[in-house]
């Protein structure tokens, strides 16, 4: 993530969420992005299961920004909210 980016997310923030099924290194990976389309990073892969099989069936994630640490190693500065709705 860089600091560019990361300068202007806040907590609270809407993010985006995107499921790349062709990604080569992992066909469950979920892109996190800001709402200006600028890429955030990945959920962990010990995460990204139940995401990506929901992706699958067409259900729509939702994603905000829980906390932000600018000062963290680039994979620990956000903590992120996931959530459905029915």
């Amino acid at each position: 993530m860089q600091s560019a980016v990361i300068s202007h997310i806040k907590k609270g923030d809407a993010l985006l969420i995107r499921h790349q099924e062709n990604n080569p290194y992992d066909c469950k990976a979920i892109a996190i992005l800001t709402e200006r389309n600028e890429m955030l990073g990945y959920l962990p892969k010990t995460e990204n299961k139940i995401p990506a099989l929901l992706a699958e069936q067409g259900i729509n994630i939702y994603a905000y920004v829980a906390s932000v640490n600018a000062e963290a190693k680039p994979w620990e500065r956000l903590t992120v909210s996931l959530w459905i709705t029915m």
